[in-house]
């Protein structure tokens, strides 16, 4: 499914896969969320190379917290890093979304989806089938919010992971649908704060996006808040 993963003719690990090795880090340190996740280089993936991946993790700090690097190399070359993170515990209380028990969301429009993934293809964003699993999207004032199933590339394996990747990217994707992008443009996650998983291995998600600071304000482009609840609306993450 990872070969769905493909921008600009590359197919590259997602950021989406690179948190799940951090939260997954987290739970077999005694940890419970990613304070902090930044991906400094991409991982490109192809049929024809192997790539190693090394987690290295540093002891724990007065609160606990721990430094995490993520490096890769191809065959037997140099070691080289794509992603420093802080593992830290959980905060004292979820951080869930009242509204998104309900479905749909209580005053929110229906978008239409129709051509959504060809679009997005047209700017370099090719996401195949395992990556396609955005199926609803709806948008109020404040917030934009989508559904997600599990395709079925992905679908047998969700409960083999705290957050499937193609899953919790497609959920991102809900984001993708306002966005106004020049040709040639992308839009992908670099930069992680705050996250914390209530409920690993879901297959359906809803989600709610609420931007926190457009794209344009500065250098490092926009950010948004998340909120992530399964197909009952209970909280995920």
């Amino acid at each position: 499914w990872l070969a769905d993963h493909t921008i600009a003719g590359t197919v590259l690990l997602p950021g989406t896969a690179v948190l799940e090795l951090a939260i997954v880090a987290a739970q077999h340190l005694g940890l419970a969320a990613v304070r902090e996740l930044t991906l400094e280089q991409p991982i490109s993936l192809s049929r024809e190379q192997v790539v190693s991946l090394q987690l290295k993790a540093a002891g724990a700090g007065p609160d606990g917290a721990r430094k995490l690097e993520l490096y890769s190399r191809v065959q037997e070359g140099p070691w080289l890093r794509h992603a420093s993170a802080v593992l830290a515990r959980a905060s004292a209380a979820q951080a869930t979304l009242a509204e998104l028990r309900s479905w749909p969301p209580a005053g929110a429009q229906a978008e239409d989806l129709a051509g959504f993934y060809g679009r997005l293809s047209e700017h370099g964003m090719s996401y195949g089938p395992a990556f396609q699993g955005l199926c609803e999207l709806w948008r109020s004032a404040e917030r934009v919010y989508g559904r997600v199933l599990a395709p079925e590339a992905v679908r047998g394996s969700a409960d083999q992971y705290a957050l499937q990747p193609a899953l919790l990217d497609a959920a991102l994707h809900t984001l993708l649908s306002g966005a106004v992008l020049a040709p040639g443009e992308v839009l992908l996650p670099f930069a992680w704060n705050g996250v914390e998983l209530y409920a690993p291995g879901a297959c359906e998600l809803r989600v709610a996006l609420e931007v926190t600071r457009a794209a344009g304000e500065d250098q490092d482009g926009g950010s948004v808040s998340v909120w992530i609840a399964d197909g009952a609306g209970e909280p995920v993450a």
